[in-house]
């Protein structure tokens, strides 16, 4: 489905080049783009390096199991059928505090590790803690933009303050929304 998208996506772009005189620049702007890309995904990649190697260091030491202990009393609430004490309840607070931070790209690792033991509980059939953790993986409250920033710095835009307000925000609120539809719509499940 994704593969139709972006043909249509390309072939449009196309068209729209052709109408509105376009096409002899098009092929700087592809240039252009994928110079473009790769400095982007240059930065990024530093900054998820880094994130990740920090990340690991939490897990590794110890500390990411005291920094699960802050968040037990939430994570017993979102999650009562997971052992608080668990691989996967630690996996699951590393994805919450990398998204936390802003790192939306570099919690997919911890998020994936934490989807897979929690599948390796469930069998076959996605549980009710799966479908709350996608949920809140969505939803999940940034009180630091980091990639966002990075990206604003990269292209020399400022970083308004007021811009990390709103983004802080519209966090809570699509994390307090979902967290209470999941209740609503989940209750019966097991």
């Amino acid at each position: 489905m994704i593969d139709y998208i972006w043909i249509t996506l390309v072939f449009l772009g196309i068209l729209i080049s052709i109408f509105t005189g376009n096409i002899f620049t098009l092929d700087k702007i592809i240039l252009n783009s994928t110079s473009d890309a790769f400095d982007i995904f240059l930065k990024l990649s530093f900054m998820i390096i880094f994130w990740n190697g920090i990340f690991n260091i939490l897990y590794e030491t110890g500390l990411l199991k005291k920094m699960t202990k802050y968040l037990s009393r939430f994570l017993k609430f979102i999650f009562p059928e997971i052992d608080p004490n668990s691989k996967t309840m630690e996996y699951i607070s590393l994805t919450l505090f990398s998204n936390i931070f802003g790192l939306g790209v570099a919690s997919t690792s911890t998020g994936l590790k934490a989807f897979k033991l929690m599948k390796e509980e469930a069998k076959d059939k996605p549980t009710k803690s799966m479908i709350t953790f996608l949920i809140l993986n969505i939803s999940t409250l940034t009180l630091f933009p980091t990639s966002i920033i990075t990206l604003r710095n990269s292209y020399n835009g400022t970083n308004d303050f007021k811009l990390i307000i709103a983004i802080i925000l519209t966090t809570l609120f699509g994390n307090i929304t979902g967290i209470i539809l999941d209740k609503i719509f989940n209750r019966g499940k097991k």
